[in-house]
Formats: C-alpha cells, sequence, structure tokens
C-alpha cells in the first residue's frame, strides 16, 4: 500500500509539472503558431509571385517555341543577306514571270502565281539566327490577304511556317459623300497597290515578335508554296531586327541633340480620316454619342473607326498629319473599349515606319464603356498620374500607324493552348480505359492505371492558376478568368479524389472544352478611334467626355427632334438621275448594312440610287393596294410574293436582265413558291452577292 501511496504522489507531481508546462507554453504557443502560420502565408506568398514572373513550359512538338528552344543558343550575327526575287533557281507548279517598271520598283522583281511554288538558293557566312523580311506588291486577285507556306531547305522548320500572311493595302475611294437627306453615305474601299516590307511572323498574334530561322554555315534553300492569291517579290532579306530603345534612352538624347519642346500646338487628326488600311472591313462607322466629332442630332455620322472590325492581329489603320514645327510633343488617342468587358485591347504605334521606342510595343487600353482620352505615357504606378512621353517630330508630314497585338496576353494564350493539348490527351487516355459513357458505381482505379494522371492535374492546375493571376493582373480584375477557375477547381478536388474522376468526366470535358472559348475570345481585341491629338506640351488635352449642359443640350434636342424626324429612312445619293424605293422589314442596323453595300456597288456601277425605309410586313400590303409603295420590298416570307401576285401588286421578275443567272444559283424547287402564271414573283434572298438588285430581293412591283 505504501509504494502504491507513493506512486500516487509521483503521478500527482508530475501531473502537476505537466500542467505547468502546458499552461506555460499558452502563453509563448500562441505567437509561436502564430509565426508559422504567418511564415508558412509569407512563403505561399513567394511561391505565388515566383509562379507569376516563371510559368512552367511544355512545348508542342513541332511548334515555334519548341524550334526556338532547340536554337536559344545559336548566334544572331549581325549580318544583313539579300536575295533578289528575279533570282529564284527552279519553280515547280507554277510559271513566274519577271517585270519591271512597276511604280516605287528599281531593277525587277518576280510575279508568283496562286498555285505553285518558288525557290531561292542562297550562301550563310556564319551560322545562326535570322528574321525574314519580304518586299512585296499586291497583284490583283479575290481581294484575299496572300497566303503562303516557307520552307527551308525543302523541310517545315516548325507548323507555324505552314501558315505566312502577307496583307493588302486598302483606302476610301474618294472623298465622305452623302446622300439627299444629308447623311454621310459609306465609302466604298479600294485596293490600293504599294510596295511594302514586312517580316514573316505569326498571323493570329500568339509571338509578338517575328520569327527567328536557324541556317547553318553554308548553302541553303529557301521556298514559298503558294496557298492563295498572286503577288510581286522584289527581295527576300535575312537579317536582325532593328534594335528598339527604351524611353529613358530615348529621352536621355533630346537635350544631347538639342531638342526643344513645342508650343502653341494641338492638331486632331479624325479616326475615320485614316487614308492607308490592312483590311477592307476597316471602314468608317456612326457613333451617335455626344462626345464624338463630328456629330449631328438627327444624321447619320460616319465618324468614328474601328470597332470590333479591328480586332484581329496583325489589323493595322495609318493617318498622316502634318506638324508645323520641329519639336517635342505629346500623344493623345481619344478610343472606346466597350466590347470585352474585364480585358485589355492591346495596340502597336509606329511613327513613320519605326517603333519610337520599346513601351511603344504594347500600348493598353482597358475596358470602358465611355469614351476615355489615352495619354501616351509611363506607367503611373503609385502615382495618381501618368508621365506622360515626348516625342519628337520635325516640321512637315508624318505617318502614325497603330496595328493590332496582343499584347502581353500572347504568352498566356499559348500555355492555355498547350494546357489544352494536354487535357485533351489525358482525357483520351481515361477514356481508353473508361469508355465514353463510363459507369458511375464503377471504381477503374485510373490512379493506378495512369500512374501520372494524378500528378498531371496538379500540375496542370498549378500553371492554369498561375495563367489566371497574370490575366487578371493584366485586365485589372474582370470575370473573363471563370472558365479557368472552375476548371482549377475540378482537377485538383479529382486529383485528391481519383475514383469520381469517371463520373465527373462529362464535366470534366465541357470545361475543357471552355478553354478553347476563352482562348477564342481572348483572341480578339476591339477598340474604337475617334480622333488622335498632337499637342505641345503647353497645350491641354481635349477631354474626351461631354460637359454636363452639352449632355443636356443634346439629350433635350434629340428628344424634341424625334418627332419630326424619320430615323427609319435612310436616303438616296444626292448626284443620281435615277432613284429606286426600297422598303425591307428587317432592322436599322442591318438595314444600314445592306445600304453600305448598295453604296458600295450597285449605285457605283449603275448609277440608280437606291432610299431604303425600314417598315412592319403589315404596313406594306396596305400600302401596295393604295398605289403608294415601294419599287422593291425584302426580305419576306416565300409565301407572300403570289399572295400580292393575285392583287397585281408585283411584277413577274423572270423578264428582267440577270434573273436567269441568279435562278441557276438555287435548286428547282427553291423556285417553286414564287411563280404564278408562268412567271416569278420573286427570288431567294442572296446575302453575298453584288451583281445585281433583283439578287437581293424578293419582288418588283
Amino acid at each position: 500500500m505504501p509504494s502504491v501511496h507513493r506512486n500516487s504522489i509521483v503521478k500527482g507531481r508530475w501531473l502537476k509539472l505537466v500542467l505547468i508546462m502546458v499552461l506555460g507554453a499558452s502563453c509563448i504557443l500562441p505567437g509561436t503558431f502564430y509565426l508559422t502560420r504567418s511564415t508558412q502565408a509569407d512563403a505561399a506568398g513567394t511561391a505565388r509571385n515566383a509562379k507569376q514572373e516563371v510559368i512552367p513550359k511544355k512545348y508542342q512538338d513541332g511548334s515555334y517555341d519548341q524550334y526556338l528552344a532547340q536554337h536559344q543558343n545559336a548566334p544572331r550575327p549581325d549580318t544583313k543577306i539579300v536575295i533578289e526575287g528575279e533570282s529564284f533557281t527552279s519553280a515547280d507548279g507554277m510559271s513566274p514571270s519577271i517585270v519591271q517598271g512597276i511604280p516605287g520598283l528599281s531593277g525587277q522583281a518576280v510575279e508568283t502565281d496562286e498555285e505553285g511554288s518558288l525557290t531561292w538558293t542562297f550562301d550563310i557566312p556564319q551560322e545562326g539566327m535570322f528574321q525574314i523580311a519580304v518586299r512585296y506588291y499586291q497583284l490583283e486577285g479575290k481581294s484575299a490577304d496572300i497566303d503562303r507556306e516557307l520552307y527551308i531547305d525543302g523541310d517545315l522548320p516548325f507548323t507555324e511556317s505552314k501558315n505566312v500572311l502577307f496583307h493588302r493595302i486598302w483606302a476610301n475611294e474618294g472623298e465622305m459623300q452623302q446622300d439627299d437627306r444629308g447623311n454621310d453615305l459609306y465609302q466604298k474601299q479600294i485596293e490600293k497597290p504599294l510596295w511594302q516590307e514586312n517580316y514573316v511572323q505569326s498571323p493570329d498574334g500568339s509571338h509578338t515578335d517575328p520569327y527567328f530561322y536557324y541556317f547553318s554555315q553554308g548553302q541553303h534553300t529557301l521556298t514559298f508554296v503558294s496557298a492563295r492569291e498572286r503577288m510581286l517579290i522584289d527581295t527576300i532579306t535575312l537579317k536582325q531586327p532593328d534594335k528598339v530603345l527604351s524611353y529613358a534612352q530615348v529621352s536621355a538624347g533630346y537635350d544631347v541633340q538639342g531638342y526643344a519642346p513645342a508650343s502653341n500646338v494641338l492638331l486632331k487628326i479624325q479616326g475615320e480620316a485614316a487614308v492607308l488600311k490592312s483590311s477592307q472591313v476597316l471602314y468608317p462607322m456612326m457613333d451617335r454619342t455626344r462626345s464624338t466629332e463630328p456629330y449631328n442630332l438627327t444624321k447619320i455620322r460616319l465618324n468614328t473607326i474601328g470597332g470590333y472590325n479591328w480586332s484581329e492581329a496583325g489589323q493595322w489603320l495609318t493617318w498622316n498629319i502634318e506638324v508645323p514645327k520641329d519639336g517635342l510633343y505629346h500623344i493623345g488617342i481619344k478610343a472606346k473599349q466597350n466590347f470585352q468587358r474585364g480585358m485589355t485591347s492591346y495596340r502597336k504605334m509606329y511613327i513613320d515606319g519605326n517603333l519610337p521606342f520599346v513601351e511603344m510595343v504594347d500600348i493598353g487600353f482597358p475596358f470602358s464603356t465611355d469614351w476615355e482620352m489615352k495619354e501616351l505615357g509611363a506607367d503611373p504606378g503609385d502615382s495618381s498620374k501618368a508621365e506622360p512621353y515626348l516625342f519628337y517630330l520635325t516640321k512637315g508630314q508624318h505617318e502614325i500607324k497603330m496595328e493590332v497585338t496582343l499584347g502581353e496576353m500572347a504568352d498566356l494564350l499559348r500555355i492555355v493552348e498547350s494546357s489544352v493539348l494536354e487535357l485533351n490527351s489525358m482525357y483520351r487516355h481515361i477514356i481508353m480505359i473508361t469508355g465514353t459513357v463510363p459507369d458511375e458505381y464503377r471504381d477503374y482505379q485510373l490512379d493506378k492505371k495512369l500512374p501520372d494522371l494524378v500528378q498531371t492535374m496538379l500540375d496542370q492546375a498549378d500553371i492554369l492558376e498561375t495563367v489566371v493571376e497574370q490575366a487578371e493582373r493584366l485586365a485589372e480584375g474582370g470575370d473573363r478568368t471563370a472558365a479557368l477557375t472552375r476548371l482549377i477547381v475540378q482537377l485538383r478536388d479529382m486529383a485528391q479524389n481519383p475514383e469520381t474522376i469517371a463520373r465527373r468526366l462529362e464535366t470534366f470535358k465541357s470545361n475543357t472544352s471552355s478553354l478553347g472559348d476563352w482562348i477564342y475570345s481572348i483572341n480578339y481585341m476591339p477598340l474604337s478611334i475617334d480622333y488622335l491629338v498632337i499637342a505641345s506640351p503647353d497645350e491641354k488635352l481635349p477631354s474626351a467626355k461631354a460637359s454636363f449642359w452639352s449632355k443636356v443640350k443634346y439629350n433635350t434636342g434629340s428628344f424634341m427632334l424625334s418627332f419630326f424626324t424619320d430615323f427609319n429612312a435612310l436616303g438616296a445619293a444626292k448626284d443620281s438621275d435615277k432613284k429606286i424605293s426600297v422598303w425591307t422589314t428587317m432592322g436599322i442596323d442591318q438595314a444600314k448594312i445592306v445600304k453600305r453595300l448598295i453604296d458600295e456597288s450597285f449605285t457605283n456601277e449603275t448609277g440608280i440610287a437606291v432610299d431604303i425605309k425600314v417598315v412592319s410586313e403589315g404596313v406594306l400590303l396596305q400600302a401596295m393596294l393604295a398605289g403608294r409603295g415601294p419599287d422593291v420590298a425584302f426580305p419576306l416570307g416565300n409565301d407572300k410574293p403570289v399572295n400580292y401576285a393575285l392583287r397585281n401588286a408585283v411584277e413577274d421578275l423572270s423578264k428582267y436582265p440577270g434573273f436567269d443567272e441568279v435562278k441557276q444559283r438555287f435548286h428547282e424547287s427553291a423556285m417553286v413558291p414564287y411563280q404564278f402564271n408562268g412567271g416569278s414573283m420573286g427570288c431567294r434572298w442572296v446575302r453575298d452577292s453584288r451583281s445585281s438588285i433583283i439578287a437581293r430581293t424578293y419582288w418588283k412591283r
């Protein structure tokens, strides 16, 4: 018993000692625990920051990224190798011809067909990586961009080299015209062939810099395979890219060279006054916002350019400016990007064909529902206002060119594209075991049959998470990364619970497909331009927004004039002896598109003006029976022409020139609903035809 008592005493003492230690530790452990948590959080934050700087890259087989990585240590010799176009060594499937006397051409050039291939042989004095620039001239064809495949020594260096585009040059035909109601008429876009030198580069903007090609020392061949359109080739030049300095370096030389700020200069260049453009869809557009210039309360003014038409990488616009004196200037751009919510559109700006400095490679225009004045300047950082850049311009005419680029989003897009391929490959391996419709009650033990499956999911989740962080940083927030976030959550959950993969396979497939949609949407960089401003530093840039009283005046005037103005009527051209009236049951926006097509082609070719009015279908029959109907009406259901023919309200279209040609475009049965008493009282609606007015109408009175 004494021993038991002693043991109890000892145990009691030990319990007291433990209690004292626990109580003492309670004063220390919270701080220690907090310190540990803080350290872990800091470490996690550091890891996240590190992931923002470096994203693991897995290159696609045969891609340019893989090609560039393979030759990353190759030298880049400062050597220029010029290959004359007429010095080709062989041709296959085409009959090239040597031409001369083309304006802007000194010497000779070779004319290439839209089919076949042409090969040049040349020597490389020193191995290395070179960019390839082609001086070319567009020839009359199908009005599409020129497409070529580029082979080196008979092989395709990388997959992207199979799709090399050369843009055509377009311009407005003549000055802006107005119809008899005072509305601006859409101008026809015509080709304006000029010699231009462009680098071989990514047509979709996934690589912002031109492609580099590796050449070993010795003799090589270069082959262009024609995929679309003809072109003249003057020279093919292998060279290093021009060195572009930073703004800090450029501005440091202003004082040395004696450049001083200009004074009392404020120039506006209207966006719709672009003199050259890379696509025929880059025509002036209308914006009724009060702050746009010029504007009218009731008339159509084509006062902006760009919008969703100016959204694909590589598209560009060029403006000419006349500077009154030498000096340093600020440049402002009144723009609006209200198409891609939560995204930033990027533009690259050239002055007289050159990048002024590195910062002009990717000018960002964040999402905004209103017009903004973008003064080109350094990132404000923690300050409230950016420091405007100074551009040195000499007296005389200068050219400003703005080109669509993906900017910092290009790298992220390629990474997501690689992830899509990796996830699709993973999906194919899974369905090889489960089938496309797996049994949700069966454990396929995928983590054992596919040992790399769980790790692949975790790796891709980490990569996509880093893409999300960087995309949100570039877009300054927004909800455009929801598809990526949803997939990240699913990947991590499936990696943690691999037994659930089979029954979630359909959702995983859907989420992976949404990545493709994300890539497709992010590839577009729309932007509208109202005007550009060139101002001396002592001048304040104009405000992009209308004043309060100006808005009140505009809204009040618009409301009052709406009682007297027919906004559904689109007038015909002024100077035309012949005119027809057209009623359409489509919306006003669709009617404006039809009006543009008519002004560009039909009226321009025939001299017949067209007056368009938007009406409801119910009004048409009463107007026809009252003798106040139009000459042409469209589009209507195929049961309407015969219904009107019974009332002698329509004419037989088959007696008009061009009808037989239009009829051949359709199956014979397609014309049956329009036939009555041996004639055709209407025809199908043809959206892509510009050959005749009949091809665009249902029936004629």
